[in-house]
């Protein structure tokens, strides 16, 4: 359900947390977990050597425990985070490429965490290149049955720079698998980075007007992390790269945000990395941080998600949001803001 400017008017971007507590009627928190899979990009289906900025290494939450199975995983993770309050979850296929694997092994592990107490739906993150039929036709199963997020990671809608970080696919090839996986009842979840080498305004732009294009009902927005041990931390180290400010993310996130629709949920606003495998930017360290700076940087401007969208038409790449030519979206008639195009399950 689009987010409503006329019952929540402080909002200036349509959050997950807020719309989880419109599906399941409380405070709902994902919980990851492993299958021990890899990654097409680094076992030779589509590469080797993984993305740029990949570490190869999972970025997996305290209590995990390398070959623990998956209820016994959803345990520990609900004794952890349980603590906080929680008491429904997400169960999160997070590591690697979560269907790069039979289709058979794919229904086992789903299987196995939707059944797991306090499990209230799935999640699985995968690349675009790993969603054949048989493994469309197992998602598609579990989405009849629980509600089902489908995250396929795009990063950024230039192919040339897809190439250069070596993601090994196109941006065409997630448009395929995004229309796939809708015919067959499945909401997604773009990934995206902002601040990947050789990309500014323009391209930032350019990737939301895609996926506003695209109809895409979720996003995750993550800030570019130099993460130790990666070829993306051996062009920084020979000063080939160097990550955005603070400022520069803010930027990138608040334009990025006004050229989505009004419907499309922001599952993240920025990443965070362990201490020790973070190299830079230090800003990235907090992620709170992050994230507040981004929401204050929507007040200072006055703007919110949804204002430079224009339905279908994406907004030209380059454009500007500053304040002076960026309509208050107070003032914008509360009626007219267009609705996404609704997904399946939107």
């Amino acid at each position: 359900m689009p987010l409503s400017p006329q019952t929540e008017p402080l909002r200036r971007y349509n959050p997950l947390g807020d719309h989880l507590r419109k599906v399941f009627g409380g405070p709902v928190r994902k919980l990851p977990f492993s299958a021990g899979l890899t990654c097409p990009n680094r076992d030779g289906t589509r590469g080797t050597g993984g993305c740029f900025y990949c570490s190869g290494k999972d970025l997996v939450p305290s209590w995990f425990v390398p070959g623990e199975d998956v209820p016994t995983q959803l345990r520990r993770g609900m004794e952890a985070l349980g603590r906080g309050g929680a008491r429904m979850f997400i169960a999160y296929l997070q590591d690697h490429t979560g269907t790069h694997c039979a289709p058979e092994r794919l229904e086992q592990v789903l299987a196995e965490a939707l059944s797991a107490p306090g499990v209230v739906g799935l999640s699985v993150g995968t690349r675009p290149d790993c969603l054949g039929s048989p493994v469309l036709d197992v998602l598609e199963s579990f989405a009849r049955r629980t509600r089902l997020w489908l995250e396929i990671g795009l990063q950024s809608s230039s192919d040339s720079t897809l190439l250069s970080v070596g993601r090994n696919h196109t941006a065409a090839e997630f448009a395929d698998a995004v229309r796939a996986a809708r015919a067959r009842g499945i909401e997604t979840v773009a990934h995206v980075i902002l601040g990947l080498p050789g990309e500014g305004r323009a391209e930032t732009d350019a990737t939301a007007g895609f996926l506003a294009t695209l109809g895409v009902p979720g996003v995750k927005i993550h800030n570019i992390m130099v993460l130790r041990g990666t070829r993306l931390h051996e062009m920084s180290e020979r000063g080939e790269f160097v990550p955005p400010t603070a400022e520069e993310y803010r930027d990138m996130a608040v334009r990025f945000l006004e050229r989505l629709p009004p419907g499309v949920v922001i599952h993240r606003l920025a990443a965070e990395a362990p201490t020790d495998l973070l190299a830079a930017p230090a800003w990235a360290r907090d992620k709170s941080a992050v994230i507040r700076a981004v929401e204050r940087e929507l007040e200072r401007r006055d703007t919110r998600q949804s204002v430079r969208w224009l339905g279908s038409r994406s907004i030209p790449p380059g454009g500007t949001t500053d304040r002076e030519t960026s309509p208050s979206w107070r003032k914008r008639g509360q009626g007219e803001l267009p609705d996404l195009a609704k997904g399946p399950s939107a």
